[in-house]
């Protein structure tokens, strides 16, 4: 089983963190695939149930998902070697 890492856990290992979360609504997905894919434009967006913190993802119609990454930002090691994950 994966061991569950804090940002505050990965700066103690020397990661320098930079993260944001940003908010995506169903309503910006909505906009965004009228806009983009006019043919699904009457689609229903909902979350899914258990989302992720890198990349959300929404529901679309019965048979179909939209993803998109929601955070922006780095996170990487700069007084150690990347031997391994963190």
């Amino acid at each position: 089983m994966c061991e569950r890492i804090s940002l505050s856990s990965l700066e103690a290992r020397g990661y320098n963190v930079n993260v944001q979360r940003v908010e995506i609504t169903a309503e910006v997905v909505s906009c965004l695939i009228s806009e983009q894919f006019p043919q699904w434009a009457e689609l229903e967006v909902r979350p899914v149930e258990l989302d992720g913190w890198d990349n959300t993802t929404f529901r679309l119609g019965g048979d179909k998902s939209v993803g998109s990454r929601a955070t922006r930002g780095t996170c990487h090691r700069s007084t150690r070697s990347t031997d391994g994950c963190p």
